[in-house]
């Protein structure tokens, strides 16, 4: 597969996400839901913004081979990286900074994952 195009808004992890990188695939998500997290925005895939966002970065993965190409190394790469014990120390992270400040853990939990 060249790339998976992963559309959900509601989708909390992103296991298919992982398990697309992990086999060397770029995956491209949206900007809400957990898979945003997995990605490496313009490393291992790309986080669109909006619809059009997603209609322009497919058209630009699928028409520039070498972007395809690194995009597919970074993917293999990074998503070894992503182990059972880096996602739930991360997600430890995230509880413990919503606990001290509720208005924070979104933005802790970013800043983790990344």
């Amino acid at each position: 597969m060249d790339l998976l195009v992963f559309p959900s808004e509601t989708d909390t992890f992103g296991n298919a996400v992982l398990e697309s990188l992990a086999c060397g695939t770029p995956v491209l998500v949206t900007s809400k839901g957990g898979p945003k997290y997995l990605v490496q925005d313009g490393v291992t895939g790309f986080v669109a913004a909006d619809d059009q966002d997603f209609i322009a970065k497919t058209k630009l993965i699928m028409r520039t081979p070498n972007l395809q190409r690194s995009l597919r190394q970074a993917a293999h790469l990074g998503a070894r990286e992503k182990t059972w014990d880096v996602v739930l120390n991360d997600l430890e992270k995230a509880y413990l900074a919503s606990l001290r400040s509720p208005s924070l853990g979104a933005n802790a939990a970013a800043a983790s994952a990344n």
